[in-house]
């Protein structure tokens, strides 16, 4: 990409052999804050993973993304989706705490 600045964000997907292993989760990551910081102030960002499985519910990640933008059980499906993304870190053994203030980010937008 080039050095332009994105006046209301981006969304970077990945999915399938893209995110099987830690290393890969940590190229994503950097790649996707690498490029948040060509978001003008008050654009978004953001990151969105699949292939990480199906939930206790069946239904995969991208899923409940879609259930949290049409309003689907907002909090409810946002707390499956932390935790699905939770266990995915936890398994990869990155640190939780690198992604805390994403949570509460999300979590401050969907109770705006």
């Amino acid at each position: 990409m080039s050095n332009q600045t994105f006046q209301k964000g981006f969304v970077h997907k990945y999915g399938g052999t893209s995110v099987v292993t830690a290393d890969q989760d940590i190229k994503i990551v950097g790649r996707t804050y690498t490029e948040s910081q060509k978001v003008a102030d008050g654009g978004h960002s953001i990151l969105v993973t699949s292939g990480m499985g199906k939930t206790d519910g069946g239904k995969k990640l991208t899923d409940l993304m879609y259930d949290i933008v049409n309003g689907v059980r907002t909090n409810e499906t946002w707390r499956t989706a932390k935790d699905r993304i939770k266990q995915k870190i936890e398994v990869h053994q990155i640190q939780q705490e690198l992604f805390e203030n994403e949570f509460n980010g999300i979590e401050t937008i969907l109770n705006s």
